[in-house]
């Protein structure tokens, strides 16, 4: 695709370009979508092109074999399929699956509650899933952000958050600031045979279009039209760049390509050499007539004379060439596919199937390398996916966030073994319990423990509270208990004096009462020794509170 540099006609509406003359007065005024900036999107869209296409076309397994010799393509000519072992799939999915943004929080509960619903709004877990492979595949990808353009006008306008293949996209930085996106655009075929290119900055968003093919197949900015043309009303552009490398969009496919064309060629080579070793070429050595004519089939039986009658001539031989060795292709490609193991930090069990995975710390050992590069790739996608999820909620809610409060939920890239974990968490915290003699506050401890400052106020409030209720609920059980043991010491001193009346001492019954003898003589001195007396003078031991009633059963008697 080739794009000139000259003016791209303005429309006031599709379809009918100004003149050159205003047109060239407008281009004046429009220094940010000029024609020069124009053709240069033009010019990296179409350039990029090849390359990801190539990585996407590997990724699904559908990517033709280079044949580097003239002899292989002579032989392979008429082969109408494509045979590979899709080893390209394996590294991209290994990496992905250990990908998994999981949610957000923000700086305080409403904030956090106001990213779950944009989150689940615009079903963005999902559209990080195919960003992610994008990214990992192509070595970029974008996702565009906006409000349903049905109703902007509206509070509940719609939230729009689609990922971009990076094919349609690309973004351009500052040239001084590479961390600074300018400009971005995105390109695509419509149904209306145009090819429309919408370009995005902080100030503006214009749409342009452009036939998809014009008589000498090539696209000419002169047939160039303008769409549309709005301000951006936000200040930040739409467009989020996932990249792989903080300044290059570098596939991860792209050093193992080579490994993997090599293999899917020694595939071929052993499936047809394994096609000719099933049917082995025969071989007739005679100068007899009549023999060129023979087929080999199953079931075909060889009539072939010993000779040509001739004195002195050679008799008939027939043989067999023999069949190929396959392992020898086997043994090329397993060197292959270690050495895209090895390329890609890929753990070779994830190539072959074994009757004894490993298990434990040869496990954690041998993912050391993947986690690795998953945890940087983690890295590099987070300050975008901040970045997106603040301006989705100033899309929401009309307010600004600051990216740098929110905090991103990522699952765990390590492989997860539940008896493993809980004996090094175990291991961790006494490690650390054993420092606080020696000084290390409770604080900090938490803190190696992976605890922030945040939850560790929240445990200390809650600790906090837990005590004040722990001390209310012991003076509640305090004044039970006394209570208890008041009414109890009733029902003995009833008991007590109920059995003064059959001649026990009161110093016996004191000592059942927990007094001791020290106490009850200085109580009461030589009376603890006499038997209780009555009130009612009639010699009887009786309690003063039962007076009455035997007084009650006196007069009954």
């Amino acid at each position: 695709m080739t794009a000139a540099a000259s003016f791209p006609p303005s429309t006031s509406s599709i379809g009918q370009p100004l003149a050159a003359d205003e047109a060239i007065a407008e281009a004046e005024d429009q220094d940010v979508f000029s024609p020069e900036v124009i053709a240069d999107c033009l010019l990296v869209l179409g350039s990029k092109q090849a390359d990801l296409s190539k990585y996407f076309t590997y990724y699904a397994g559908t990517a033709a074999p280079p044949l580097v010799a003239d002899r292989l393509r002579e032989i392979y000519r008429d082969l109408n399929f494509v045979l590979s072992e899709n080893w390209s799939a394996v590294v991209v999915d290994t990496t992905t699956d250990r990908i998994e943004l999981q949610g957000a929080s923000g700086p305080d509960e409403a904030t956090t509650a106001e990213l779950t619903t944009i989150i689940q709004e615009a079903e963005l877990l999902l559209e990080a899933d195919d960003a992610h492979q994008a990214a990992v595949i192509g070595g970029e990808a974008y996702i565009i952000a906006w409000k349903d353009s049905a109703g902007e006008d509206r509070d509940d306008a719609a939230l729009e958050c689609y990922f971009n293949d990076p094919r349609m996209c690309h973004v351009f930085y500052h040239e001084e600031r590479p961390n600074v996106p300018t400009l971005a655009a995105k390109w695509w075929d419509g149904r209306d045979g145009w090819r429309h290119l919408k370009l995005y900055t902080a100030e503006e968003i214009a749409e342009f279009r452009v036939p998809i093919r014009t008589e000498d197949g090539k696209f000419q900015m002169t047939l160039l039209e303008q769409v549309s043309r709005d301000e951006n009303p936000y200040g930040t552009l739409p467009v989020f760049h996932l990249r792989c490398h903080r300044r290059t969009a570098a596939s991860d496919l792209s050093n193992i390509l080579p490994i993997q064309d090599g293999i899917n060629i020694l595939l071929i080579n052993m499936m047809v050499t394994a096609e000719f070793s099933a049917a082995p070429m025969k071989y007739v050595i005679s100068n007899a007539e009549g023999i060129e004519d023979l087929v080999v089939a199953p079931n075909r039986i060889w009539h072939i004379p010993s000779g040509d009658g001739l004195p002195g001539s050679q008799g008939t031989q027939v043989g067999q060439f023999q069949g190929t060795d396959l392992n020898n292709y086997l043994a090329a490609i397993a060197h292959g596919i270690d050495a895209i193991s090895a390329v890609s930090r890929t753990p070779r069990h994830y190539f072959y199937r074994s009757p004894l995975p490993p298990s434990g710390e040869s496990l954690k050992t041998m993912e050391g390398p993947l986690v690795k590069k998953v945890k940087d790739r983690i890295a590099r996608f987070a300050p975008t996916w901040r970045r997106l999820l603040a301006f989705l909620y100033q899309l929401k809610t009309g307010k600004e966030l600051d990216p740098n409060s929110i905090t991103l939920q990522w699952a765990d890239p390590e492989t997860v073994q539940p008896q493993q974990a809980a004996a090094t968490k175990q291991a961790e915290a006494a490690a650390i319990a054993a420092r606080l003699p020696l000084g290390v506050s409770t604080q900090q401890g938490l803190r190696e423990l992976g605890y922030d400052d945040k939850k560790i106020q929240q445990m200390q409030e809650e600790r906090a509270s837990w005590a004040t209720y722990d001390v209310e609920n012991l003076e509640s059980a305090r004044l039970a208990l006394e209570t208890v043991r008041a009414q109890l010491g009733l029902v003995l001193a009833q008991a007590a004096m109920l059995r003064g009346q059959i001649g026990v001492t009161p110093r016996q019954l004191l000592i059942e009462l927990g007094y001791s003898d020290e106490e009850i003589t200085k109580m009461m001195g030589d009376k603890a020794d006499a038997p209780l007396p009555a009130r009612d003078g009639k010699g009887d031991a009786v309690p003063w509170s039962m007076t009455t009633a035997r007084d009650i059963l006196g007069h009954v008697s």
